[in-house]
């Protein structure tokens, strides 16, 4: 029996929302740490978006992915935007029999649980919260993603997502164009 629990971000409140920007500064370099403000008005958007892996009542990890606008993920592909600086304005509250350009904004698990069964345990809730989008007709027509880390790498090798172009500062962009709408499974990390 795993110690982890996990929260659907349309079953959180704020207060999960701070505690994940907070674990950014542990596991992101500076740029890429998410701002508190910025969250928040994508969480009031659309609190789909996250979903969260507890210990306890402390967030110790997460994934982040945001239904975007064709303009936004035009920009993520020409490097002009850091996902830390996108606007609630450029993403998508769901609506049923609808798709979406995803965009897998950030997946982060506190150094402390790496290495044990969290990331699995998040990543099941994760897919869980995939297939109730599905159930509700909400599928994607691709998925953009930037790896920022060397486990990121891993994470979008393992979800057969292609290399499309480098950042100015090295880091890999993805993108993967969804035949069938639904987000790829996860292969061997």
């Amino acid at each position: 029996m795993t110690p982890f629990t996990t929260l659907q971000g349309k079953y959180s409140n704020t207060e999960h929302m701070r505690q994940a920007v907070e674990l950014d500064t542990v596991v992101y370099n500076e740029q890429f740490q998410g701002i508190l403000d910025n969250c928040l008005q994508w969480f009031a958007k659309n609190p789909e978006i996250v979903t969260y892996l507890l210990d306890e009542q402390q967030v110790i990890g997460y994934i982040s992915v945001l239904p975007i606008t064709e303009r936004l993920r035009d920009a993520l592909l020409a490097d002009e935007i850091v996902d830390v600086d996108i606007k609630a304005d450029d993403i998508f509250a769901y609506e049923d029999n609808e798709r979406y350009i995803l965009y897998f904004c950030s997946v982060a698990i506190h150094p402390d649980y790496q290495g044990t069964q969290a990331f699995s345990v998040l990543y099941d809730a994760f897919s869980a919260s995939l297939e109730e989008l599905a159930a509700r007709g909400i599928f994607f027509t691709e998925v953009i993603a930037e790896a920022v880390t060397h486990k990121g790498l891993r994470l979008c090798a393992s979800l057969g997502l292609p290399q499309v172009a480098l950042t100015h500062d090295g880091y890999t962009l993805f993108r993967r164009v969804l035949e069938d709408g639904r987000f790829p499974a996860l292969g061997r990390v």
